[in-house]
């Protein structure tokens, strides 16, 4: 069965700790009382950049970026409806891990759904990680098995990437040819500082 990669328990805690400040915020709820919540899944997140699409490669591992950011699948109730983003400090100290995002999104509940398929169809023990294309409004499950050979699982995409979805499970060669078939959004992001940069940056 796929499994993420290792996050410290230490910081999964401080990380659920500050998830339960936060929910009662974003939910409405009156305080002092916290919404019964439960991560039930915590993936690294990598950022896949347009300008990188096209490159001689074909291969993930050489193409994806890690962002040192995670995210938190978080049933509220018992209902997939909310996600949160962590972060370590630079010294990766578990103490040092802080919430950046709590969100309420449709995209928990696809999220989940593809992680249980991912559960159900592979057997194998690989590595399974969250992948994102800004560019492209998408997110993925990224498999990565014993050889270090990828699959991609498309869970949620700009609409003109309808076909991504279709495909189910596909390997990267396949995705990558697809997303190079496309053409990427352009635009500017600014960073928390104020300083300009592009979305695949």
């Amino acid at each position: 069965m796929p499994h993420p990669d290792e996050i410290p328990g230490r910081a999964l805690e401080i990380v659920a700790d500050q998830i339960g400040r936060l929910l009662p915020r974003l939910l409405g709820t009156p305080p002092p009382s916290t919404p019964e919540f439960t991560i039930t899944d915590s993936l690294s997140v990598w950022k896949l950049s347009s300008d990188r699409i096209g490159d001689s490669s074909d291969v993930l591992l050489r193409l994806a970026v890690a962002t040192e950011r995670w995210h938190h699948q978080i049933e509220v109730e018992g209902r997939p409806e909310v996600f949160a983003r962590s972060a370590p400090d630079p010294d990766h100290d578990p103490t040092s891990w802080r919430v950046r995002e709590v969100t309420r999104s449709p995209v928990v509940a696809k999220l989940d759904a593809a992680i249980d398929r991912i559960n159900a169809e592979v057997p194998e023990d690989e590595l399974v990680r969250l992948l994102e294309a800004p560019a492209y409004a998408l997110r993925a499950l990224w498999l990565i098995g014993s050889q270090d050979q990828s699959r991609v699982l498309v869970v949620d995409a700009a609409n003109r990437l309808g076909d991504l979805f279709e495909m189910g499970l596909q390997s990267e060669s396949e995705f990558l040819d697809q997303l190079g078939r496309v053409t990427p959004v352009v635009g500017i992001e600014l960073e928390d500082e104020g300083r300009p940069q592009t979305p695949d940056t």
